[in-house]
């Protein structure tokens, strides 16, 4: 028999009882709705410990190319007798040189890369941009309503985000050009009896489409129901990918080669992550634990798959081969990890965690070493997307 979902008040309580956390009754996990403040008890959780976060942007790896040793001839040239000691102190100046322009041009890469994400710091959600290196903030959004997981399209001129200022407790999608301006409203869900959350969006690689998760609350919260659906950013036209009532379907995003999808369910039992077609046939499943595994992202080469889990008891970043093989854990902290984001040279991983007792972003390489915190505000930061193309 359902039963019907508990809530509480506060920002890292969770909704829904024991029974679903595990892919018991309808599965849900408590992550991702939480981002929708207080819808069905405070929507910025019904997702929060699983919410899976945004795409693969197929960059530039950027790469430096070998330096010649020789550039004016084919062979190299013998020293002198004795001329070693001249040629070292020769080249002290160029090697003093080369090193900082390398430095130089990091920190450049860094100062000019940016990251869209939501934070609360100003007290409600609203949509911000940072720097790579924790500079220069940029606040684009401050309406009534959240404003939450925002996700950069593959040009790097169009923002897709949630958000309830035109529906109440509804979230529908939206989209604003990168500065802020421009905004309007992409899914018009009907309201009612219950609500309608739009969110989660993700562009795929070419931009023609965005993903999205929409879920479904009953009038009297007893039923919770999630489910992949695609939409046309130019005609706004729908196609729903998965429509199961009694299975959790949430936190999509698409695969790099832009033709199947990647998002949790617990079609299985437990939830796990799977793959999906967008064209046709059936979902594959990627990994599997007795705890949940959710917010799969595929890096731009294809070859890896970031996702979090809490097969170990607290939620943390962990890594698989795209066949599922091969599975590492890259965070390890008494906090909670979430959103993992590819950075579009597949070089560094962006992801939120807990573990100095606020939400912040934090950035590391992508074999997990290097983690440095990029905010520190008083309010939840999260959901961070790599924008590309600027």
């Amino acid at each position: 028999m359902d039963q019907p979902l508990r809530y509480r008040d506060g920002h890292s309580d969770r909704i829904a009882d024991d029974r679903s956390k595990r892919g018991r009754g309808n599965g849900q996990p408590d992550a991702h709705l939480q981002r929708a403040g207080p819808v069905a008890g405070d929507r910025r959780w019904l997702q929060r410990q699983l919410r899976l976060s945004l795409g693969d942007r197929g960059g530039v790896r950027c790469q430096r190319s070998r330096v010649r040793r020789w550039p004016l001839c084919t062979q190299p040239r013998p020293l002198k007798p004795g001329a070693s000691l001249v040629y070292r102190r020769a080249s002290l100046p160029l090697a003093l040189f080369l090193f900082f322009l390398t430095t130089a041009c990091g920190t450049n890469g860094d100062a000019t890369q940016r990251l869209v994400f939501d934070s609360e710091r100003d007290g409600d959600a609203d949509i911000y941009t940072i720097a790579a290196d924790g500079t220069d903030v940029r606040q684009l959004t401050n309406e009534a309503g959240r404003d939450y997981e925002p996700d950069a399209s593959p040009d790097g001129k169009t923002i897709a985000f949630a958000s309830q200022r035109a529906s109440g407790e509804s979230a529908q999608l939206h989209l604003m050009d990168i500065d802020g301006s421009n905004v309007r409203r992409l899914t018009f869900s009907p309201a009612g009896p219950g609500t309608v959350l739009d969110d989660y969006p993700e562009w795929s690689p070419d931009g023609t489409r965005i993903v999205f998760q929409r879920t479904v609350i009953s009038e009297d919260k007893k039923h919770v129901y999630a489910d992949i659906w695609l939409i046309d950013p130019q005609t706004g036209q729908e196609s729903a990918l998965t429509n199961t009532q009694n299975i959790w379907d949430s936190t999509p995003s698409f695969t790099a080669d832009g033709k199947s999808v990647l998002y949790e369910s617990n079609q299985g039992g437990s939830l796990d992550v799977y793959r999906q077609p967008i064209d046709g046939g059936g979902a594959v499943r990627v990994t599997g634990s007795d705890g949940t595994d959710s917010e799969a992202k595929q890096s731009p080469e294809g070859r890896h798959i970031a996702f979090i889990s809490d097969r170990g008891g607290d939620f943390e970043v962990y890594v698989v081969d795209s066949d599922g093989s091969n599975l590492r854990q890259l965070t390890s902290t008494d906090g909670k990890e979430e959103c993992p984001q590819w950075s579009p040279d597949g070089t560094r991983l962006s992801f939120s965690s807990d573990r100095d007792g606020d939400q912040e972003l934090y950035v590391m390489n992508a074999d997990g070493s290097d983690q440095r915190r990029l905010t520190n505000s008083p309010g939840g930061d999260e959901v961070a997307d790599w924008i590309t193309g600027e």
